[in-house]
């Protein structure tokens, strides 16, 4: 069997994903031929590396061509789509596999739905429609969008799987409602990178003895609650804001960086008693894992409540409580280890009562023995190889 797997982003998620199954086939090897279809940049992750060591690699990597990445940059949605899967059916057709795995299935929905393939396909659905909101015209609008968008696809028997990442809730709702069992939750794996020896978050930082230290990290960005955090302390007592520091760390998506800049100097003039720390910096991974060790809780309001979020699979890990938006995805991770601090909704006012609220309640969390045990790279890409070859 050839089993082919086709992404076209490198950053985040979409990287780590790849190297877990690169490691997975490396270290289990079968008689299957496994292919790689990706970015032109690609580079053979670290980890991946240092498995290989002086053996031969067991899978093959192809690289598509700068012009032909470009070519996807442009387009309307459907547009988009066709030219996507157009990429990577010539591929897949090119070295005959039998079985096309994409790592990103959201942007081939609308082509797949109307091609028909000599391979069986599965792939990984990011934000799934089903716990998106339905207030407004335009949000049920873009529901039903999705619904039928999601229909399309999911009827053909091409499609043999559909993985969504720790969303169980979803994936049932998907197969009861378009009579299937094709949709599966899969782990959306906890990295095992160790804290940085001898790192001490406090003294680097400077932060002031006695405050608890909370923590919002990643990609800085209004869809992560980053300026509803910060337009929070307005609403805070100094009183309170003294109880504690923010430190924020990541880089700010285009457009961000003013807006931060601005917040943060609205801040400095309400109150002295203020401590936000802005880390614009890149975070290795072992000085990430130490802000999660050493910090007192994570805010992770996130507004989409379909986003699954490894930073809550971080803030697990260390049984550290996260401050999360009731009734999404990421409120029903962190609600299952006891560790999260619901809001009711998404608000500035809302964000400040659930820091105040954080600053006082006393958490007792679940071990994340059990948790980790499964949320790990080795089941992440098991249940995907164990899919594809059930479906020879």
């Amino acid at each position: 069997m050839i089993i082919g797997f086709f992404e076209i982003y490198l950053s985040g998620h979409r990287y780590e994903h790849i190297s877990h199954l690169m490691e997975y086939l490396q270290a289990n090897p079968t008689d299957d031929r496994s292919v790689f279809i990706l970015h032109p940049d690609f580079v053979l992750p670290l980890a991946v590396q240092e498995l290989v060591g002086n053996e031969e690699l067991r899978f093959e990597i192809i690289r598509f061509t700068s012009a032909e990445q470009q070519a996807l940059q442009s387009g309307n949605i459907l547009s988009r789509s066709i030219n996507i899967f157009g990429l990577a059916d010539g591929y897949a057709r090119k070295y005959e596999v039998d079985h096309l795995h994409f790592l990103t299935l959201n942007d081939v929905q609308f082509a797949l739905g109307m091609h028909r393939t000599r391979y069986t396909v599965s792939g990984l659905q990011f934000k799934p429609f089903v716990r998106q909101q339905r207030k407004s015209v335009s949000q049920r609008i873009n529901w039903l969008r999705k619904y039928y968008q999601t229909w399309f696809y999911a009827r053909k028997k091409s499609v043999k799987s559909v993985f969504l990442l720790n969303d169980q809730s979803s994936a049932s709702y998907l197969n009861s409602t378009f009579h299937t069992t094709k949709f599966r939750m899969i782990p959306d794996p906890v990295p095992d990178w160790l804290p940085e020896p001898g790192f001490s978050v406090r003294d680097y930082f400077k932060i002031p003895p006695g405050r608890k230290l909370l923590l919002h990290i990643g990609s800085l960005m209004k869809s992560k609650g980053t300026l509803d955090i910060l337009d929070a302390f307005e609403y805070i007592p100094d009183s309170e804001l003294a109880k504690f520091s923010l430190l924020l760390a990541g880089k700010p998506v285009a457009g961000m960086e003013s807006q931060i800049t601005d917040c943060l100097a609205a801040i400095r003039r309400k109150s002295p008693e203020a401590s936000v720390i802005y880390h614009n910096e890149f975070v290795s991974n072992s000085i990430l894992k130490s802000f999660f060790e050493q910090c007192d809780a994570v805010l992770a309001p996130y507004h989409d409540a379909e986003s699954s979020s490894g930073i809550v699979g971080h803030a697990i890990a260390f049984s550290k409580p996260v401050l999360v938006v009731k009734g999404g995805l990421p409120a029903e991770m962190a609600s299952e280890q006891s560790l999260g601090f619901l809001i009711d909704s998404l608000s500035a006012e809302e964000v400040a009562r659930g820091i105040r609220g954080m600053l006082t309640t006393k958490f007792t969390a679940k071990s994340p023995a059990e948790y980790l045990a499964f949320y790990n790279k080795k089941n992440y890409s098991r249940m995907i190889i164990d899919a594809i070859t059930e479906s020879r």
